[in-house]
């Protein structure tokens, strides 16, 4: 026998059928989103309030909050707090557009923790969230929706901070207007980087035995330093550079200017193509500035070629403030003017901004390449390899990494759009 609860909440099978959303319907809720967990406890808690006032107003004529108490009866409908419903309402009227979409407090309140400069933990956002009532779930539910909002624990960017930089910025902006518009299958890439000698692959299969391991090298060893050009139809011929590092640090001190300069006139100057677009980083500069890093005597010496004779027995801050006042507010760059004599063009990629080069790609295939053959891990096999790598990238690569830096750039232009 059937219960009245029963006929109230359609449970019956006798009679018509009750038309019931579909399982897609309740799915996507009209807008191609999933409701989840919490939204559907809502959905619970509101029929159950509705279906409660309804036996009290059968029984006692009134309500089980007054209509007029609109902020009140949602508050307790969907059971969550006052303050709440009020935040989420004042954000609907305050938005620009009347069909404008709420968003979710969940990833401004991950931000407001690296704002303040504190690692965000689950725990510590529980606690934060349901303070707020904006959260009732618990450890595991808030952890698969960090998930879903695209969070995960590892190791932080921190070259994604250094790229929104003001001065970043500045240079990106910079950068895309300069090359909005260039073909890029005419473009030419250009880029150093290093190969070590124990270079080699660190994962593989493996049953922790003896056996089942890969001898590998004990330190980095030796280094050889690879200077590069090329354009979507392969690398260019004739300019590579790969000589051995003598040095332990920063690899950019042997890159120095005059040899990467002889490289570019005597190399790659005269084997490319007139009126080009010449794409390269910052790392070869005329003349640059000193900063707190370079030794005094290369200070003073750099302020006697801009004509000025500092006292030698002042500190490095206070020499450092006189070549602030002097130094010029654009950095010149002798290969500009050389590329210019030849009818091309220079434009600079900003710091930080290797994937808006197409080389960058290429290099990391060739590094592959010696990675995996790498099995003496001694300077004479590492320089055959890096030549092999280099002979193994065909134009069918070249093309894809452009077209994939064609993409890159579009959404670069996108962002630029959105930001003014």
């Amino acid at each position: 026998m059937r219960t009245n609860i029963q006929k109230r909440k359609g449970l019956h099978q006798r009679g018509r059928p009750r038309i019931h959303p579909s399982r897609e319907s309740l799915r996507t809720a009209g807008h191609g989103v999933s409701i989840r967990s919490q939204g559907r406890e809502m959905i619970i808690a509101a029929r159950n309030f509705f279906e409660k006032e309804d036996e009290k107003i059968r029984q006692t004529n009134t309500p089980l909050i007054p209509f007029t108490q609109i902020q009140q009866r949602t508050a307790a409908a969907l059971g969550v707090s006052k303050n709440t419903v009020w935040r989420v309402t004042l954000e609907k009227f305050n938005s620009p557009e009347e069909s404008s979409k709420l968003s979710t407090p969940g990833k401004k309140r991950v931000y407001d923790y690296y704002i303040r400069r504190e690692h965000p933990t689950v725990k510590k956002l529980l606690v934060s969230l349901r303070e707020c009532d904006l959260f009732s779930g618990g450890y595991s539910s808030l952890y698969k929706v960090l998930h879903n909002l695209g969070f995960e624990y590892k190791r932080i960017n921190v070259r994604k901070l250094l790229m929104e930089r003001g001065d970043i910025v500045t240079l990106r902006c910079t950068f895309l207007k300069n090359i909005h518009g260039v073909n890029l299958q005419e473009v030419v890439w250009l880029d150093e980087t290093w190969v070590n000698a124990g270079h080699t692959r660190t994962k593989g299969w493996s049953d922790d035995t003896v056996k089942g391991s890969m001898p590998g090298p004990t330190g980095k060893g030796g280094r050889f330093i690879v200077l590069h050009a090329g354009t979507s139809h392969g690398f260019v011929g004739g300019v590579l550079l790969l000589f051995k590092s003598k040095k332990t640090v920063d690899y950019h001190e042997e890159m120095d200017h005059d040899r990467f300069c002889r490289w570019f006139k005597e190399q790659l100057m005269p084997n490319i193509e007139e009126k080009r677009v010449i794409v390269m980083d910052n790392a070869v500069q005329v003349d640059k500035a000193p900063n707190l890093a370079t030794r005094k005597e290369e200070m003073l010496n750099w302020l006697v070629r801009h004509g000025v004779q500092a006292d030698p027995t002042l500190p490095k801050g206070a020499l450092l403030g006189i070549v602030k006042d002097i130094k010029p507010r654009t950095p010149t760059y002798y290969v500009d003017e050389l590329a210019k004599q030849h009818g091309h063009q220079v434009i600079r990629l900003p710091p930080y901004h290797c994937h808006y080069s197409a080389i960058e790609l290429l290099r990391s295939q060739v590094k592959g390449h010696v990675a995996a053959n790498n099995k003496t891990f001694s300077l004479r096999e590492v320089e055959k390899l890096i030549v092999e790598g280099v002979e193994k990238v065909d134009a069918e690569d070249w093309k894809k990494a452009v077209a994939h830096i064609e993409k890159e750039l579009k959404e670069g232009f996108r962002e630029r759009k959105c930001a003014r």
